[in-house]
């Protein structure tokens, strides 16, 4: 009977590898024939070079970012059914805008920033260098929008005219840091939280222990809000000719001007010079056309899509103007964006070993020369960031500089992996340091008990029952973890002063959790020099005695590769063409590969990523974003 009984388990189970393998191969076909498409529509068939004439209209939409985040399949399903992009990348833009200043078919910039929900005041200030550049190449810049909100506004701020909609409105706040605070909330669910720390700075886990911000949080913060926060009111302030005195005025009487203008937002903007005219899209689009003709259809004026003029250029490196010959000694350039995580991870979040593979890449690989690791990241797993500066060591040993660029942030973890490199560049707006290093591990048995749930047994050893979750800490547990988060701290600040070459105790001054800026870091010694990737290019291929023009070459995942080919996919692929092919393709591949068919339906339920990504729960990370 028992023969019997495993004969049919063996054709059941056969049978069941028979569908499963005919399942995969029908999805794998219906996305080569997708991929096949998007292939064709991007670098296939007659390009648009010909055809671009008139304004070049650059339109960002989402978050600027310097590395796509997410699954390949599923931005192709979004660009099949027509969703918009979350994120665009800001090296894109300024490739877009930096080839079309010398571009004769292009006559004219026209901004409209209304669609970007967010960016770092880094992106911006990258984005609108680029604008000056076009502006210092003679043509004119015109932004246009409606509700123009803080970071939308310092794009258009860059323009020689800014038009805002006659119902329009422009909504200039101020930075802040706001994070929520779980104490109470905790409290009322019985769970408490287990936490170890060094640094009175070092407020990343304050959200867990307290209801509100402490002093020594709020000092620190204020002290890096108060720099970005001038750095902005200087640069909207020149460019609109007005100080930032005045400006800063009028933000904090805002409310009492706007019930002066009686709600009127737009007349407000006009008159204190926030905008230049007030016009409605057809008026805007009439004004344009008489400068660059009339287009042939609902825009109004010849024009070229920013994602169209993005395609007719990527054979232009989006890095210093043109990346010169391929052949021969390159600079490698290496991008670790989103929290540190140990091992493997997607685009947009920096695993321990996927960075430590591209490094591995760069070490081999006889035709790079030099990398630029550029660091974007708030921090995260100490194991997964002591794994990348291992690897930087490890590619610094085979003869290969390293120069380090931090972008919007590189602190805790961002700043550990940066901190070997044979140089540090930062622009002055950078949040860095953050030295300091924590562990949290929760406590669920009060609202267990509460519920009648208890926990108990017998061990070999007084610390049988570990680190758990449904069971307190031991006194002397707490004491093993507090020594080690100790010991963490005391190898952080070793290793810094021995790469930088600080004393220690001058190290420790300059940790205990303390975040600094770009501009600070520099006076510190954190930091080598002031600059932005472009000045990381350049160093460089100065340490490793490269011509100026030599090569750049992106180091990058599979997965990084296909989101920035499938981000064009949306500008290259006709609508008429992509509705019907959405209908067709996107819900039997997202019901095969068991992805969501909403944009943002992967999200629902998720945890930030860097919670229990350090085997050891140890973690050097940075609550320092900007509300």
């Amino acid at each position: 009977m028992r023969t019997l009984f495993s004969a049919i388990g063996s054709v059941f189970r056969g049978l069941w590898r028979c569908i499963d393998w005919f399942r995969r191969s029908l999805a794998n076909i219906l996305f080569l024939i997708f991929l096949i498409v998007v292939l064709f529509a991007i670098f296939g068939g007659k390009h648009e070079d010909a055809a671009i004439s008139g304004a070049l209209v650059v339109e960002p939409v989402g978050s600027l970012t310097e590395q796509l985040a997410g699954d390949p399949r599923q931005l192709a399903l979004e660009r099949l059914q027509g969703i918009p992009p979350s994120e665009t990348l800001v090296q894109d833009l300024t490739a877009v805008i930096n080839r079309a200043a010398s571009d004769t078919n292009v006559k004219m910039l026209v901004l409209k920033p209304g669609g970007m929900t967010g960016a770092s005041i880094i992106h911006l200030q990258q984005l609108a260098e680029s604008v000056q550049r076009f502006r210092a190449s003679g043509k004119l810049v015109l932004a246009y929008g409606d509700v123009l909100t803080q970071a939308q506004y310092f794009v258009a701020a860059q323009a020689d005219e800014i038009v805002l909609d006659p119902m329009g409105l422009v909504l200039i706040r101020g930075f802040g840091a706001f994070p929520r605070y779980y104490k109470a909330a905790l409290d009322k669910y019985g769970i408490t939280m287990n936490v170890f720390r060094v640094g009175e700075h070092k407020s990343a886990v304050e959200p867990f222990l307290r209801n509100d911000m402490s002093a020594e949080a709020k000092q620190s913060n204020k002290v890096w809000l108060d720099q970005l926060w001038d750095g902005f009111l200087t640069d909207v302030a020149e460019r609109r000719g007005t100080t930032a005195a005045a400006l800063q005025s009028t933000i904090d009487q805002f409310p009492q001007l706007l019930e002066q203008y009686k709600g009127d937002g737009a007349k407000l903007a006009l008159e204190q010079g926030w905008v230049t005219s007030l016009e409605t899209p057809s008026q805007f689009q009439a004004r344009v056309a008489e400068s660059v003709g009339k287009g042939e259809d609902d825009e109004g004026f010849k024009r070229v899509a920013y994602g169209s003029y993005l395609g007719a250029s990527r054979r232009t490196s989006p890095l210093a103007g043109g990346s010169g010959p391929t052949l021969g000694a390159e600079v490698g350039l290496i991008y670790a964006v989103g929290n540190i995580v140990d091992g493997y991870q997607p685009p947009g979040t920096a695993g321990g070993e996927s960075i430590a593979e591209l490094l591995e890449i760069a070490r081999t690989d006889d035709n790079i020369a030099a990398v630029v690791l550029r660091v974007d990241s708030p921090g995260g797993s100490v194991t997964a960031s002591e794994r990348i500066r291992r690897e930087v060591v490890r590619l610094q040993a085979s003869g290969k500089p390293v120069i380090a660029s931090m972008g919007s942030y590189a602190a805790s973890g961002g700043y550990w992996i940066s901190m070997n490199a044979d140089r540090i560049i930062a622009s002055p707006a950078t949040l860095t340091g953050s030295i300091g290093i924590f562990g949290l591990l929760p406590n669920l048995s009060p609202a267990l008990n509460e519920r009648g749930i208890n926990v108990d047994g017998v061990g070999t050893t007084p610390w049988a029952s570990g680190l758990r979750f449904d069971d307190p800490l031991s006194t002397g547990m707490k004491q093993g973890m507090q020594s080690l988060i100790e010991n963490g701290y005391d190898d952080f600040i070793s290793k810094v002063a021995e790469a930088r070459e600080l004393p220690l105790q001058r190290v420790d001054e300059l940790a205990r959790g303390r975040v600094w800026t770009g501009a600070d870091a520099v006076k510190f010694g954190l930091v080598d020099e002031e600059g932005d990737i472009q000045s990381a290019i350049v160093a460089a291929r100065q340490l490793a005695k490269l011509p100026e023009n030599a090569g750049i070459q992106l180091i990058e995942s599979a997965e990084s590769q296909m989101l920035r080919v499938l981000q064009r996919f949306g500008a290259k692929l006709p609508k008429s063409m992509a509705q019907p092919m959405g209908r067709t393709l996107a819900v039997p591949l997202a019901k095969i590969y068991g992805l969501p068919q909403t944009p943002l339906g992967w999200l629902k339920g998720q945890l930030p990523l860097w919670v229990g990504g350090d085997p050891r729960g140890v973690y050097a990370h940075c609550f320092c974003s900007i509300d």
